[in-house]
C-alpha cells in the first residue's frame, strides 16, 4: 500500500443515509487538489485511509461524490460503525489520506452469528453484497448482510468478520481493492464449536422445512393435536371417501400463529404449492369438494409462522347435493363466504385474498367440477362422446379399458384405429377417438352455450371463441361488436 502524503485532511464527520458500504462523499473543493500539478497522478477509483482522530481505528474507503459540505466528509452508517463513531455525537473528526491499494486476490470471512447457514446461497449472496456495496476491504472490519430469515420471515442482519486479506502475490495486506479483479471468498468459522452449532442448526432447519408427514383418517372424532416450529411444516394425508364428498378442514391455533394449506394434487401443500389456503389468525377453515375418482388423498399442510405454535386439526364431512352444494351450506358458520370459482367456504377476513389467488391460479372443469391449477387444466379433458357417462362406450378409450398392451401391438392397433376413425374416414367413421383436440372443441362448445345468454346463436358464439382463442371475456366483447343477435353466420 502506497500513501500519497501530498494529500491529507482532517475533516468533520457527517452521516449520510444515501451511502452504503465503504462509500464516502468529499467536499467539491478538493477536486482541484487532486488534479492540480502539485499532486501526484490519481488512479481510479480514488481510495482513502480513514482514521478516527480519537481512537486511531482505521478503515479504507472510496469516494462516490464530491457533494459534502466544506471541511466535512460524509460516511455511510456501516463505515461510521467500523470507525467507532456514534451518529448522535457532535464534533467528530477523522483524518483522511489518499492511498493506493493493491488488488485483492483472497478474503477470509468469519461468521459472527450461528444462523449464517440460514442464507440459502451463502457464497453467492456474500459476493453479490460485496460487489454492490464495497470497492475496498479492511482486515478486521465487520460487514453485515441483510436477508429474510427463513424462520421468522423478517429481515435479519448476518455479520461477518474480515479475518484475512491477501493481495495478488499472496501477501497478507491490511486492506485491498476488490473492483476489476477476481477475488476468492472463503467462509471459515472462528472455532470448531461454532461451526458445529451452525451445522446442527442448519440440519434442524432443513428437517423442519421438509416437514413431517402423518397419515390421518380425518373423521370428526379423530382430532389431531400437535405443535409446529416457526418456518416448519407438518403434512397430513387423508384418504378420500367414495364419490364426490365435501370436506371442511378446520385448524384451531391454541397458541402462536399457524397457517393452513390444502390440495388434492400437491402431496406437500405449502405457501408456494397449494389449491386452497387460509392464513387467518386463531381459527382457519377451508371447505373443498373432492371426487375420489380424481384424487385418492386430500393433502393438508400446517405451517408455523413467527413462533412455535400448538394447534388442533379436524375434518368434517358434508353430504353433497345434486348441484354440488353441501347440505350444511345453509347452516354455514356466520362470517364466511363461498368462493365463486372453487366453491370453498372462506372467512370474510381472508375472502378478498383467497378470491384473487383462486381466480388467478385455479380453473374449474365445467363437466366434473374439479378444481385444479390452470397449468393442469390445459391437459385435463373428457371424451367428447362419453363426457357425461361413467364409462366410455368406445372399447378403445382409455377411460373405459384397463387392459395393457405391449408397445408393438399398441402401435399396430393405433394405426388400424386411426384408419377406421373419424380422422382416417371422416365420411363414415366406425367410431370416434378421444383426443385433446376434440376435448378442446367440447370445452369451447360448453362455454359457447353459456354465451348464448347474451342473445346470440350457438354458431356465432363458437365463432367468437375461435376468434378470441377461447377467451370468454374477449368473445363476449367480440359478439357485441360484430355479431347480429339470433342470426346464423
Amino acid at each position: 500500500m502506497a500513501t500519497d502524503k501530498a494529500w491529507s485532511r482532517r475533516l468533520r464527520v457527517a452521516f449520510s443515509k444515501t451511502l452504503a458500504g465503504d462509500r464516502i462523499n468529499l467536499p467539491p473543493s478538493v477536486i482541484d487538489e487532486f488534479f492540480s500539478p502539485a499532486s501526484v497522478s490519481n488512479g481510479s477509483p480514488l481510495t482513502f485511509e480513514i482514521v478516527n482522530s480519537h481512537s486511531s481505528v482505521r478503515v479504507y474507503g472510496t469516494v462516490r461524490e464530491f457533494t459534502a459540505a466544506d471541511d466535512s466528509v460524509e460516511v455511510s452508517a456501516v463505515l461510521g460503525k467500523a470507525l467507532e463513531l456514534e451518529e448522535d455525537v457532535e464534533g467528530r473528526y477523522v483524518t483522511i489520506r489518499k492511498v493506493s491499494l493493491e488488488k485483492g486476490a483472497f478474503a477470509k470471512l468469519a461468521p459472527l452469528d450461528a444462523e449464517y447457514l440460514d442464507i440459502s446461497d451463502l457464497r453467492s449472496t456474500l459476493e453479490s453484497h460485496l460487489r454492490q456495496n464495497y470497492a475496498t476491504l479492511t482486515a478486521g472490519e465487520t460487514i453485515s448482510v441483510l436477508e429474510i430469515s427463513p424462520v421468522t420471515h423478517q429481515p435479519k442482519e448476518y455479520r461477518f468478520l474480515i479475518s484475512q486479506l491477501q493481495a495478488e502475490d499472496n501477501k497478507e495486506v491490511p486492506g485491498c481493492l476488490i473492483v476489476e479483479t477476481d477475488i476468492a471468498v472463503d467462509i471459515v468459522p472462528l472455532d470448531s464449536a461454532f461451526a458445529e452449532e451452525a451445522v446442527q442448526r442448519k440440519r434442524l432447519l432443513e428437517q423442519n422445512k421438509a416437514g413431517s408427514v402423518f397419515a390421518w383418517n380425518g373423521n370428526a372424532t379423530n382430532i389431531i393435536q400437535g405443535e409446529v416450529d416457526a418456518g416448519a411444516y407438518q403434512y397430513f394425508h387423508m384418504p378420500t371417501l367414495a364419490g364426490s364428498v365435501c370436506y371442511e378442514i378446520k385448524l384451531q391455533v391454541l397458541d402462536g400463529d399457524a397457517d393452513l394449506f390444502v390440495s388434492s394434487h400437491f402431496d406437500r401443500p405449502s405457501e408456494r404449492d397449494h389449491s386452497h389456503f387460509n392464513v387467518d389468525v386463531g381459527t382457519s377453515m377451508i371447505t373443498v369438494e373432492v371426487d375420489s375418482s380424481e384424487a385418492a388423498f386430500l393433502y393438508i399442510g400446517v405451517r408455523g409462522y413467527a413462533s412455535k405454535s400448538h394447534y388442533q386439526l379436524n375434518a368434517t364431512v358434508h353430504e353433497t347435493t345434486e348441484h354440488g352444494a353441501t347440505a350444511s351450506e345453509e347452516t354455514a358458520e356466520p362470517g364466511t363466504r363461498r368462493c365463486p370459482n372453487c366453491s370453498a367456504q372462506v372467512k370474510e377476513q381472508a375472502y378478498i385474498m383467497h378470491e384473487a389467488f383462486c381466480l388467478r391460479n385455479n380453473s374449474v372443469c365445467p363437466l366434473c367440477k374439479k378444481v385444479m391449477t390452470k397449468s393442469d387444466y390445459q391437459s385435463h379433458w373428457h371424451c367428447d362422446k362419453c363426457a357425461k357417462r361413467e364409462f366410455c362406450t368406445n372399447q378403445h378409450c382409455a377411460t373405459g379399458t384397463k387392459a395393457a398392451m405391449d408397445p408393438t401391438s399398441a402401435a399396430l392397433k393405433a394405426v388400424e384405429l386411426i384408419k377406421q376413425s373419424v380422422i382416417g374416414n371422416p365420411t363414415k367413421p366406425q367410431y370416434y377417438l378421444c383426443s385433446v383436440a376434440e376435448s378442446n372443441a367440447y370445452k369451447r362448445r360448453i362455454v359457447a352455450e353459456s354465451l348464448q345468454d347474451l342473445g346470440f346463436t350457438l354458431a356465432w358464439c363458437v365463432k367468437a371463441l375461435q376468434e378470441c382463442r377461447d377467451d370468454p371475456e374477449g368473445a363476449a366483447t367480440w359478439l357485441l361488436s360484430n355479431a347480429p343477435q339470433n342470426v346464423a353466420p
